[in-house]
């Protein structure tokens, strides 16, 4: 069957869970405890925005949700400072649970959300970006039934104004923001512009998945 119409098929079912945040001293991994996972499914995948505030050169190198090893999609540093990440892993069981990230530059904010899709042909992303120039932008194809996630992270607490994507998270933490945001398209897209206009030096990660 093309791609190119929706043929009333699978489609990817995307909902918002939880988000937490925290500062600290500077460490290189935080836990974030009791994260609501929804409702349990074998063909459920929870997928974790990540967003850490460093003082050098680094990436998000790991997330764990619920135990389970996630695959990072798309990670991106702007500069010194401002880290995000978008992460999957099938996570069948369980309505709540620790999110564990970890960056290779030692972190002193740690902001993530969580989002569970179902009807999901598998962890691996359709298409991914990302950027750090305002206007953030990421050019994704996304199928038939499918959906976006993008989140974008700041060390300060300008507002995100998205394009083609709706908001779902927005968490202020000690000087810096993340905000989350998704979107659901029954017919396919073909470079998708998911965009966020947002001040100062913002890191910014999008993905799109597909049905089964």
């Amino acid at each position: 069957m093309p791609l190119w119409f929706y043929d009333g098929g699978g489609k990817v079912t995307i909902t918002a869970l939880d988000s937490d945040s925290t500062s600290s001293v500077l460490k290189s991994s935080h836990t974030f405890s009791g994260v609501s996972f929804g409702t349990a499914s074998d063909e459920r995948y929870l997928v974790v925005c990540a967003g850490v505030s460093t003082g050098a050169s680094g990436t998000i190198t790991g997330v764990t949700i619920g135990g389970v090893t996630a695959t990072i999609v798309a990670a991106v540093q702007n500069g010194a400072n401002p880290i995000s990440a978008i992460a999957i892993a099938a996570v069948p069981t369980g309505t709540s649970g620790n999110v564990v990230v970890t960056s290779s530059a030692q972190g002193v904010v740690w902001i993530m959300s969580i989002y569970s899709l179902t009807g999901l042909q598998s962890a691996t992303e359709y298409d991914s970006g990302t950027d750090t120039t305002s206007p953030l932008q990421a050019s994704l194809d996304v199928p038939a039934g499918g959906v976006v996630i993008a989140t974008s992270y700041l060390s300060s607490t300008d507002d995100a104004t998205g394009t083609n994507v709706t908001a779902d998270y927005e968490i202020t933490q000690s000087g810096a923001k993340m905000e989350s945001a998704s979107a659901s398209f029954d017919n396919p897209q073909f470079a998708l512009n998911v965009q966020a206009t947002q001040g100062g030096s913002p890191a910014f990660c999008a993905a799109s998945w597909g049905p089964d």
